[in-house]
């Protein structure tokens, strides 16, 4: 059997048709194709629908509708349409960028307007660009798509590399330690949140438990839209309006649709005329490198499968497996024309230039645009992880939205914050504005009415004596590995921009009344490929009273976490001396233990303990004994 794809677009329906058949069928599927088209050929052309046309698909699909019953699609979608509209098709092997030039060509063609000026006009802005790299673009036609393999027995993860149940080799593969994780139905997995209006974009190949656990990665650019997609009446999967709350101002959906702005007069910019300015803050908070997460998750749900293997490290920064501190710099566009779903386009480099992004992105939605390179590609040198917004790189992708103001901004911030935007809203016609009191009913959120609802339980700390340093005193450092690991030349910006992997323990030995802490630290090049040294060390400590700061029972594990950063960094900075002395002379002799190891906060939250008591011994991450107001 042979199968022939093809797009049909029309001014009212666009569709992808995908007829299986003999052999023969096929063949004459093409003919009749070519004898109906007005202009081009079965592969790109228009037809120009007429009573002929469809008396000829009648006679065609009579004759073949045994071989192929879906054949009636085709004759079902024309029979939809009046004489004289037209019809392009459009192999679906073709570059995404024919279906567009398609799609300016009936657009203008409906309006009466010269369709061929139109489409050079769009070839002179796009055609550079789109044609130097390989160029991909999803959710720009209205048509769905299922992006990954559609055989549910030969779907491997992106994210955790599991591999289905019903793969034949799922008892082999999981002795050699893959997951079995369950795939669900097509619509499973949303490529794009759908809480930001995607409705046709969809991963094939992220199981149930990432699609659930990475939600959370998503949550952060979800609420960082928020007011943007209320505003510009984004519906939810529910299919219903969100509701937005902040410090200054409510918008609230009634029961008909109907949505209302209660801002906080208190709050108010400018008032002028029938104009109002004020900014809206989200009660909801969110990560800038949380929200860069998720954008890139989407690039890796929707990228072809061929392009995964270089991106192995993105997926470990995107599901929490590795952190960074700095990233590329994301170009951004804001009040564009806009749009439901959203459209996400991707430009994969030819070029052997290791020096560019193998993959940059733009994603279009709501009124905006994000510009961004995904990084940590393991064929990106250094100086990619640094694209600044002056760089010469972004220009041509800007020239895109060439009306645009585009502004750089650094999304490496993992702090968390209060996501915002400026506005000026008229006070007539589409939203309904009311400025009200701040002690206003409508400013207030309501709680939850679903049932089982708990109310939040508030992080707590245990309570522990004001913390004394003399209850711990340092004695001696091991170092356990001093190594250098690649002695080839590197660029001194590799260095500055370093990353490291880290493995970090506290050893609490209660009888012994003793302390270590153990820290094995690789410093790798800014993509995370290239180990440059490896170090590791161990320093102890003799302990006074260390009860008064762990409390360890039956039911209950709390750590001061004062205790902890005296240890740490009182390890750290008798290992620096060490250290040094190891990589003096080096090409290392810049890298120090202060800037891997006591710079970046969250690597306080990376440790692990091990507590030894009399009768037992315990493992437990610092994250669960601490939780901490930032992205991890």
């Amino acid at each position: 059997m042979k199968q022939y794809s093809f797009y049909l677009y029309s001014a009212k329906q666009n569709q992808l048709l995908t007829l299986v058949g003999t052999e023969a069928f096929v063949n004459s599927l093409l003919e009749e194709l070519s004898a109906l088209i007005s202009y081009g050929s079965s592969q790109m052309g228009y037809i120009c629908v007429s009573p002929a046309v469809k008396d000829n698909l009648v006679k065609f699909s009579d004759k073949w509708s045994k071989d192929c019953p879906k054949v009636k699609a085709l004759l079902s979608y024309i029979s939809k349409l009046n004489d004289g509209e037209y019809i392009y098709v459009v192999d679906a092997g073709f570059p995404d960028l024919n279906r567009q030039l398609v799609l300016v060509w009936i657009r203008e063609t409906a309006k009466g307007h010269d369709a061929s000026k139109a489409m050079d006009a769009f070839l002179r802005y796009h055609g550079p660009l789109k044609t130097k790299y390989d160029y991909y673009s999803f959710g720009f036609d209205g048509i769905k798509h299922y992006e990954g393999e559609p055989d549910k027995s030969k779907r491997e993860c992106r994210f955790c590399h599991g591999v289905a149940k019903e793969n034949p080799q799922s008892s082999a593969l999981q002795s050699e330690g893959r997951s079995i994780v369950r795939f669900g139905d097509k619509n499973n997995a949303h490529a794009i949140s759908d809480a930001i209006g995607n409705k046709l974009l969809f991963c094939l190949e992220e199981c149930v438990d990432c699609n659930s656990n990475l939600s959370k990665v998503e949550r952060d650019f979800i609420y960082l839209m928020d007011w943007r997609r209320a505003i510009n009446g984004i519906r939810n999967k529910d299919g219903k309006l969100p509701n937005v709350f902040g410090k200054e101002a409510a918008l609230r959906t009634d029961s008909n649709g109907v949505q209302t702005l209660y801002v906080n007069k208190d709050y108010l910019r400018d008032f002028s005329g029938n104009l109002i300015r004020f900014r809206l803050n989200n009660k909801k908070v969110m990560t800038d490198q949380g929200a860069y997460r998720a954008i890139c998750k989407y690039a890796i749900n929707l990228m072809p499968s061929s392009y995964l293997p270089h991106f192995q490290q993105t997926i470990d920064w995107i599901a929490g497996r590795m952190s960074a501190t700095t990233l590329p710099v994301v170009m951004t566009a804001y009040n564009l024309p806009h749009i439901d779903q959203p459209v996400l386009d991707l430009f994969f480099r030819r070029s052997d230039d290791n020096s560019l992004p193998l993959c940059t992105a733009m994603l279009y939605v709501c009124d905006m645009c994000y510009l961004y390179v995904l990084p940590f590609a393991d064929t990106d040198k250094a100086c990619v992880m640094h694209l600044n917004g002056l760089n010469a790189y972004w220009q041509p992708f800007c020239q895109l939205l060439s009306s645009a103001i585009w502004k750089p901004e650094d999304m490496s911030d993992f702090d968390i914050s209060t996501p915002w935007i400026e506005v000026s809203l008229p006070l007539i016609d589409g939203l309904r504005v009311k400025i009200v009191s701040g002690d206003d009913e409508h400013l207030r959120q309501p709680v939850s009415d679903k049932p089982n609802t708990k109310p939040r339980e508030k992080d707590t700390e245990q309570d522990f004596p004001k913390f004394d340093s003399a209850c711990a005193r340092y004695t001696n450092t091991e170092v356990l590995i001093s190594k250098i690991v690649n002695t080839d030349p590197i660029p001194s910006d590799a260095l500055h921009h370093a990353t490291n992997k880290m493995g970090i323990y506290i050893e609490l030995d209660l009888p012994n009344v003793t302390a270590s802490v153990v820290v094995n630290l690789s410093i790798y090049d800014p993509t995370g490929h290239i180990e440059y040294l490896n170090f590791a060390f161990s320093s102890h400590f003799d302990m006074i009273k260390m009860e008064r700061y762990i409390e360890v029972n039956d039911e209950y594990l709390a750590i001061d976490y004062h205790l902890r950063d005296y240890l740490f960094y009182t390890a750290c900075n008798m290992a620096a001396p060490v250290f040094k002395e190891r990589i003096r002379n080096t090409q290392y002799a810049i890298c120090s233990l202060e800037k891997a190891l006591c710079i970046d906060k969250r690597v306080l939250s990376s440790i692990d303990y091990i507590i030894r008591t009399k009768s037992r011994m315990l493992k437990i991450s610092d994250i669960v004994l601490h939780p901490v107001p930032y992205d991890v």
